[in-house]
């Protein structure tokens, strides 16, 4: 699960991951994202519409102190 303050280290993460599932061929990728204190939710909230403005939908299944879903493209 995300950590507080982690936001930064989780979205490079994920973009490395993003990279690494295209190159593989693979359609998908794991988020987690922390949702713990203002600064965290207001990031990951921008995140997750910075990715679906890129044309990936995402669906969040756990939503209590992060949020924690796929990403597909």
């Amino acid at each position: 699960m995300a950590g507080v303050g982690s936001f930064e280290k989780c979205r490079k993460q994920i973009e490395s991951g993003i990279k690494r599932q295209m190159k593989k061929g693979e359609n998908y990728i794991a988020l987690d994202l922390p949702y713990f204190s203002g600064e965290d939710q207001k990031l990951t909230d921008d995140y997750i519409k910075q990715l679906e403005d890129r044309g990936m939908r995402v669906d969040i299944h756990h939503t209590d102190s992060s949020r924690y879903g796929k990403a597909y493209w």
